[in-house]
């Protein structure tokens, strides 16, 4: 072949190449627009209506640490904002959850263009758009809002986004966005606290780790983002609340038996997940460790070959299981398998590294990324009431890094076998992105009813109220419309009602004042509502919903304490009480 039919030949396969990647863009464009629409317009969730409905009453002119007594409620200062933007032109809550989710769209889509701004420095374009993708095409309960899981999701990808940046530009204002991001993630969760002090000493001591290290003099613009959110936090909360009254009302806040804030119940909790998930990975630690074991000890060409051919097996024979796991999932309406797939994923890319490495120290990437997220899930399962397994999805930020990682590893080894080890690579990153794509496309989060999937469901549009417009379930719409119906027809706009149940968007209905310490949507109603009663007497309500589906009017009077003073307090003759198929509505007397 002549010189010019070389150049020719290149010169198509470039075109070639091109024309590949602009399909390809073309395709995740066209799926992520799918995606995005979907979880925008399908499913309703608890936690989203807990979110929105502490940002309504704070506009109502509850004030946080005073008369709101929810155990997340420093997350507010998130959908706060828009949710101003939104009354300023409405008069109604009318649509208000579509709109909020189209605000934490933009949201997820900004810190992915920041994502891919950064990945670009490490790896390729393609493949940092395919990693980015799955960032955007994913949030770890399936809820698209400003919600304080979603938030703290977001902000610790950009917190170690703007570590990666530093890594690479050394401009200390990576360290200022980071501290920002870094309280952020805070104020979504307060144990995350636990991550700050990790990145704390991290850096303190981060001399000894060699070249590309982050000076204890740089320490200061971590700091000071951290401070600059902190500031204006305590200045929101301080500005209405005296210090007595902050004080005084702390244990009540952190008093929920759901999240409860007792060591010893939070460490018995954690450490039996742990326990769990210890005995659950053992049948993948025992092989790998022995196939790593024979590679270090044979240093020839033929074995570490065959080596890597096991290692192979063992990765693809994993995802296939895995891959079995998921589609039953699918078929069942369950969505926790896609938290598997993210933490196997994981774990075979640490596995990989370590093997990889044999002869190379950890590369920074680990220290301010990929080990970070194993803290972030460990944090948020602390003050979670859901069991470890439910926050594997929150490894995805390390997850993307990992990857980075070890891309990069395998081009630099040169020794031995790449195209095999590229292999799994490219298996692992395809595997991943089917489930994150499949997962956002089938699975739709529904709380009121069992886990529904697209595949298997008729969905109707609720029509009405702050989530007009939204399709949910047959069941969810008749729900939907027989409650919001009770509280239009029997509540005053003007009164203040407390709301027993999981669905507490229907405080936000009517308009209404909220008459509880907490919208979350697992309140317990005990002691602390009557003492919050106590301290607040013009937060008692004027009528009380009971939600059926949730509690019967015997179980609310048969509960410790608040059942007597509603006996007391509360008309409970049948003959002056408004019920339909899911509401019970009590007046005062």
């Amino acid at each position: 072949m002549t010189s010019q039919e070389t150049i020719q030949t290149n010169i198509k396969k470039r075109k070639i190449h091109k024309l590949c990647n602009i399909i390809f863009l073309i395709f995740l464009i066209l799926v992520s627009i799918y995606c995005t629409y979907k979880s925008i317009y399908y499913g309703w969730d608890i936690d989203e209506s807990y979110q929105l409905t502490m940002a309504y009453r704070y506009l109502q002119g509850d004030r946080l640490f005073k008369t709101m007594w929810a155990v997340h409620q420093s997350s507010v200062v998130f959908s706060l904002p828009f949710m101003y933007l939104f009354f300023k032109f409405s008069t109604t809550t009318a649509g208000v959850v579509i709109y909020m989710r189209i605000c934490g769209t933009i949201v997820q889509l900004c810190a992915s263009i920041y994502g891919y701004h950064v990945f670009r420095k490490y790896i390729n374009r393609i493949p940092a758009l395919v990693l980015v993708s799955m960032f955007y095409n994913f949030t770890p309960k399936f809820i698209q809002s400003l919600e304080f899981c979603f938030c703290a999701y977001i902000f610790f990808f950009v917190l170690i986004c703007a570590f990666m940046n530093f890594l690479k530009t050394k401009k200390s204002i990576d360290l200022f966005v980071a501290g920002i991001a870094m309280a952020c993630c805070v104020l979504s969760y307060p144990t995350l606290i636990i991550l700050f002090l990790y990145f704390f000493f991290l850096i303190l001591f981060s001399k000894k780790m060699g070249e590309g290290y982050i000076s204890k003099k740089n320490l200061c613009y971590f700091i000071g983002g951290i401070s600059l959110v902190a500031l204006f936090f305590l200045i929101l909360v301080f500005k209405d609340v005296t210090l007595k009254e902050f004080f005084r009302n702390l244990p009540y806040i952190y008093s929920d038996r759901d999240h409860s804030t007792s060591i010893w119940y939070k460490n018995h909790k954690l450490f039996s997940g742990l326990w769990d998930v210890c005995n659950e990975i053992l049948l993948v630690v025992i092989p790998l460790s022995i196939i790593h074991l024979i590679a270090r000890h044979f240093k020839k060409e033929k074995i570490d070959r065959i080596v890597r051919t096991i290692m192979c097996v063992f990765v693809i024979a994993g995802c296939v299981f895995l891959g079995l796991y998921y589609y039953h999932d699918v078929m069942n309406a369950q969505h926790l398998s896609i938290n598997w797939v993210i933490f196997y994923i994981v774990f075979i890319i640490c596995f990989m590294l370590i093997f990889y490495r044999k002869h190379h120290k950890i590369h920074l990437l680990n220290y301010y990324a990929v080990f970070p997220s194993i803290i972030f899930v460990l944090a948020t399962s602390w003050i979670s009431d859901l069991d470890i397994y439910a926050n594997f999805g929150l490894l995805l930020p390390g997850l993307l890094v990992g990857f980075i990682d070890l891309h990069n590893e395998i081009e630099e080894d040169v020794i031995t076998h790449q195209k095999l080890s590229k292999g799994i690579e490219m298996f692992l990153i395809i595997f991943a992105f089917t489930g994150i794509i499949l997962g956002r496309i089938f699975f739709v989060r529904m709380t009121a009813v069992q886990p529904v999937t697209t595949i298997n469901t008729d969905f109707y549009d609720v029509g009405i109220g702050p989530a007009k417009d939204i399709d949910v379930t047959r069941m969810e719409h008749i729900q939907y419309h027989d409650k919001a119906q009770a509280i239009l027809n029997h509540v005053d706009p003007d009164d203040t009602i407390l709301y027993i149940g999981g669905d507490t968007y229907l405080y936000m209905l009517a308009g209404t004042k909220v008459g509880a310490h907490t919208c979350i949507s697992t309140p317990n109603f005990d002691s602390v509502i009557l003492k919050y009663y106590e301290f607040y007497p013009e937060k008692i309500p004027d009528a009380i919903i009971i939600d059926t589906y949730y509690y019967s009017l015997e179980d609310v009077l048969a509960m410790p304490d608040f059942g007597d003073y509603v006996k007391e307090n509360y008309d409970i003759n049948a003959e002056n009480i408004e019920e339909s198929a899911y509401t019970i509505i009590i007046y005062r007397k």
